[in-house]
């Protein structure tokens, strides 16, 4: 039994110490910050669909650089959504009917520019498209009001879905996000709040498929780097399964204003990122 415990003590001690000589110093009491902060966002995540990537990334970014940061959440990330899509079609199977239609341009343009983007984070600095977009998601959060009762028109649908594919695609391999892309698409389309959050993650498991399949073709992955994530695990699924609790208990006004107030969190975050405040 001591023998079992000091093997674990030993390979766990193997993640830090390859990840201290491959990126960063991840000391225990970085490892513990780190678990919070995924914590939290996990839990966010269960409550209105995303949120998980949009905390954990800018956090480990700046302790470890974007390349760590972007492959390290994408292993606990992808599992999140696949709970999450699972058991809301549990629970809401009928009232949540699982439609790939509109979904296929999304699906398809996010596979082009996943790749294009996780291209662009090996060879550049993806400052001016943050920037970009911190700006656009501030505007929308702030044009709220004005925006109330409008949702896109059928006729220009697909090629709204098509662009939103495209664009979420590159700010997926570029920065390890699409929340802040496919939110407010989602949320144009005046959901409810179960079906928001399983369509969301319905498109973020695909989208989290291109983004492995990218980063194993470009030498993004280590298995330190796998199993430094997985051992973020525990602690995102008991988080995600408290904010879907919480999710049932909120109503679809505060649920609506919880989008924009991550949104804008966001937002804040890609300007930082974009003009590297600190």
């Amino acid at each position: 039994m001591l023998q079992s415990k000091f093997r674990t003590l030993t390979y766990f001690r193997f993640w830090i110490s390859t990840a201290q000589r491959e990126d960063y110093a991840l000391d225990l009491t970085t490892y513990l910050l780190t678990s919070l902060v995924l914590f939290c966002g996990a839990f966010v995540q269960g409550v209105i669909g995303f949120g998980f990537n949009v905390m954990g990334v800018p956090f480990i970014t700046i302790l470890a650089g974007p390349k760590m940061a972007v492959s390290l959440i994408s292993v606990p990330s992808q599992i999140n959504c696949l709970v999450l899509v699972w058991r809301i079609r549990r629970k809401e199977k009928d009232t949540v009917p699982l439609n790939f239609g509109p979904l296929l341009p999304l699906l398809l343009m996010g596979g082009i520019g996943t790749f294009a983007g996780a291209t662009l984070l090996v060879a550049l600095d993806p400052s001016i498209v943050l920037t970009c977009l911190g700006v656009l998601i501030m505007l929308f959060v702030f044009t709220d009001n004005i925006r109330k009762n409008w949702r896109p028109s059928p006729k220009y649908e697909k090629q709204l879905a098509f662009v939103v594919g495209a664009v979420t695609g590159v700010l997926n391999g570029l920065a390890g996000i699409c929340g802040p892309t496919l939110a407010p698409y989602f949320y144009t389309l005046r959901l409810d709040k179960h079906q928001f959050v399983y369509y969301l993650n319905v498109i973020f498991l695909f989208f989290g498929a291109y983004q492995w399949i990218s980063f194993f073709a470009l030498g993004l992955y280590t298995w330190e780097r796998i199993l430094l994530g997985l051992s973020f695990l525990p602690l995102s699924l008991t988080a995600i399964w408290l904010g879907e609790r919480a999710r049932y208990r909120v109503s679809p006004v505060f649920f609506n204003r919880l989008i924009l107030v991550v949104l804008f969190i966001t937002a804040l975050d890609l300007l930082r990122r974009g003009l590297h405040l600190f």
